[in-house]
């Protein structure tokens, strides 16, 4: 597992402490998101900042298998708690919230 974020921050294996931290960094400027990563195609990542809210998406192994939360207002504690639950390996992160498939095209 791999946590990346916006401002070039790399941990390899975070525990729970380093991704709370990191998120709460999140501030909503340009560089303010986040990737939780298992590889390259399969990952939970986040943008936005506290007073904006955030965004959430996964992927499961294929640019067909995207998918973004369909809930509106996303806070910082429901960010974390799905990063920490997506880390665990615990389903938590995936029930929290509705999903929508997301067209995502190839770079």
């Amino acid at each position: 597992m791999k946590l990346e974020m916006g401002n070039g921050l790399v941990i390899e294996n975070p525990e729970p402490d380093e991704i709370e931290h990191a998120l709460t960094g999140l501030d909503g400027g340009e560089e303010s998101y986040a990737i939780l990563a298992q590889s390259e195609m399969t990952y939970i990542q986040t943008c936005g900042g506290p007073e904006t809210g955030f965004m959430l998406e996964y992927q499961d192994g294929t640019l067909d298998a995207h998918f973004g939360a369909t809930n509106l207002t996303i806070s910082l504690e429901q960010v974390t708690a799905a990063f920490l639950s997506y880390a665990a390996g615990t389903p938590d992160w995936k029930t929290a919230f509705g999903w929508h498939r997301e067209q995502v095209d190839e770079e």
